[in-house]
């Protein structure tokens, strides 16, 4: 623990390159550390169960070390580079539970849940695994900044936050955010 003190004042991009160079485990550990609570929040607000957290958490920092850009130190910015791989697990494990909630056929058991209830319970989380992936899809059109922008102001963060992690005003926040709102409107609902 105490080793891992010192590495507490060093920047992300130290801590890669002590990993990386030097395959300096604690170095890891303090990336993971510095990160591991932010990460489980972002899973929490769209999974339900701790374990699945956790294991998403787990899940990330894996691909993370397997991913080629963190082999060949190709990463510019780690915290959004992390976010990035955070947000694909997310999406991954909507479309895993959206298959697990259909995979039930057997008309013994659909009547042994209750036909009515479920299949109308069903029908109501697909509509609405739907949208979300179509917003998912319609989020990951938007430029870059918009699109990082809106993803962090999903997490919670206010502006002046978000300006701290891009390096850009708060002011200039408002702006991508409100011109990412109305091309999500524009993708999502092309009649109106």
């Amino acid at each position: 623990m105490e080793r891992l003190q010192k590495y507490q004042t060093l920047s992300n991009e130290q801590l890669l390159l002590a990993y990386q160079d030097q395959q300096d485990a604690y170095a890891f550990m303090a990336l993971f550390k510095r990160y591991e609570r932010r990460v489980a929040l972002f899973f929490r607000k769209g999974v339900s169960s701790r374990e699945d957290c956790r294991d998403l958490v787990q899940q990330t920092y894996t691909e993370l070390l397997d991913s080629k850009a963190f082999k060949t130190k190709a990463i510019q910015d780690f915290e959004k580079f992390l976010f990035k791989l955070a947000y694909y697990k997310r999406c991954e494990y909507y479309r895993q539970k959206q298959k697990q909630a259909f995979q039930v056929t057997d008309s013994e058991q659909l009547q042994q849940l209750g036909e009515v209830a479920y299949i109308s319970e069903l029908a109501m989380v697909e509509l609405r695994e739907q949208r979300l992936q179509r917003l998912q899809q319609a989020i990951v059109l938007l430029p870059e900044q918009q699109q990082q922008a809106t993803l962090l102001q999903l997490e919670g963060k206010k502006y002046d936050e978000i300006a701290s992690v891009m390096g850009i005003s708060a002011t200039n926040v408002g702006t991508l955010i409100n011109r990412a709102k109305q091309k999500l409107r524009r993708t999502l609902n092309p009649d109106s």
